[in-house]
């Protein structure tokens, strides 16, 4: 998949799908950092994208334990296309993350 993220882009440089599967690539190599740059690359570009706000949730919530910038990304994402289930599967996969502080339980809870 790298790959043809990395010539999309040559292409193209703004596309900012192609940098969300380049973060998701990092993510499962288990680059986190690399992850993040790319992630964000991809929401200056396309900050209204489903797919880029889906991703960029994952990437919040299990690499970096950022659960309510997670859950952002999902509303805007859901807001923006309410009948995609992917939105939603991401969202019930964020939640099953552990919760670290009480912050993050009492935001759960009132989600």
């Amino acid at each position: 998949m790298s790959e043809h993220a990395d010539r999309a882009l040559a292409l193209d440089p703004s596309i900012g799908i192609a940098y969300v599967a380049r973060a998701y690539m990092h993510f499962t190599n288990w680059d986190g950092n690399l992850a993040q740059i790319e992630a964000e690359q991809a929401l200056r570009l396309t900050p209204n994208d489903r797919m880029v706000l889906s991703i960029s949730a994952i990437l919040e919530s299990f690499s970096r334990n950022r659960h309510d910038e997670a859950t952002r990304h999902l509303r805007c994402a859901a807001e923006l296309d309410p009948n995609n289930s992917v939105v939603f599967q991401v969202f019930g996969l964020t939640r099953t993350q552990p919760v670290d502080t009480p912050t993050q339980l009492k935001h759960r809870e009132s989600v």
